[in-house]
């Protein structure tokens, strides 16, 4: 079983409506704060974020899983315009799109690619992540249906404590 841990870094309060048909055991708490994170989110133009992504992976030559780590920056200008630069364990890459076309360059391998894209950025990443399983970093948290989706597929939603993630207070959403 999965566990999927979510830090709200935004100042929320504790009157937003649910709105999804949760399950039973979910906290009202912890609905209420993931409400409120995706209506804000939803009611940028525009917004920047840096995300830090560990994960494990499966070294066959050495039998053993080894942890990676990647760096993402993100800047996003709705409904069609994004960039995304990574660099990390799976090396130097970018992501640019205008609304009409998306582009991919590998630094380490001066590997560039460009492909039509739809007009607008939550469109572009489904078609772009159908068709070359390319998957953009937070981009669960763009989509309208979020907290929905995330009921649907938990059998638990809880609220934990306050935790300080650098110098913010954010809220630890516990699904499992």
């Amino acid at each position: 079983m999965r566990t999927i841990l979510l830090s709200a870094a935004l100042i929320l309060g504790a009157t937003a409506p649910v709105h999804a048909q949760s399950n039973p055991t979910d906290d009202p708490r912890a609905l209420t704060v993931l409400n409120r994170m995706a209506d804000n989110i939803g009611a940028l133009h525009s917004c920047s974020f840096r995300l830090g992504v560990s994960y494990d992976t499966w070294d066959a030559e050495a039998e053993t899983l080894v942890k990676l780590h990647n760096t993402h920056e993100v800047f996003l200008v709705g409904p069609d315009k994004m960039l995304v630069n990574t660099t990390g364990d799976a090396g130097h890459r970018g992501f640019w799109y205008d609304g009409k076309q998306a582009y991919s360059y590998w630094y380490g391998e001066n590997n560039y690619g460009r492909v039509s894209a739809p007009s607008n950025i939550i469109d572009m990443i489904k078609r772009i992540h159908e068709a070359y399983a390319v998957d953009f970093p937070a981009a669960d948290l763009l989509y309208p249906t979020f907290v929905d989706d995330l009921i649907a597929q938990s059998q638990r939603i809880t609220l934990r404590n306050l935790v300080r993630i650098g110098d913010q207070e954010c809220f630890h959403v516990v699904a499992k």
